[in-house]
């Protein structure tokens, strides 16, 4: 199956600096909208974007990561949890 959307972008700086950007819960916070990132990384594992709503604590964006390849690959999927269609879980990754 071949994803819904492929995004790429080139970015001049080090990659030590990209991953932290990509993994780290402080750093997802300052660039989705307050959402910090929480999973253990682990392929099949859950990935959610959590922040606070009204003083309650919601989770925004889900998905489960796909590929976890420190400093060269992350791959997951994205869903609103507030969808009006069913979650399917993914069974095949690639």
């Amino acid at each position: 199956m071949k994803p819904f959307v492929l995004s790429q972008i080139d970015i001049a700086a080090p990659k030590e600096k990209i991953w932290d950007a990509l993994i780290n819960p402080d750093m997802t916070a300052r660039y989705m909208f307050g959402c910090r990132v929480t999973t253990d990384w682990k392929p099949g594992s859950r990935v959610d974007w959590v922040g606070t709503h009204e003083g309650k604590e919601v989770t925004f964006v889900t998905g489960h990561v796909v590929t976890y390849e420190p400093y060269a690959v992350l791959e997951y999927t994205v869903i609103d949890p507030f969808a009006t269609y069913p979650l399917r879980p993914r069974t095949t990754w690639r």
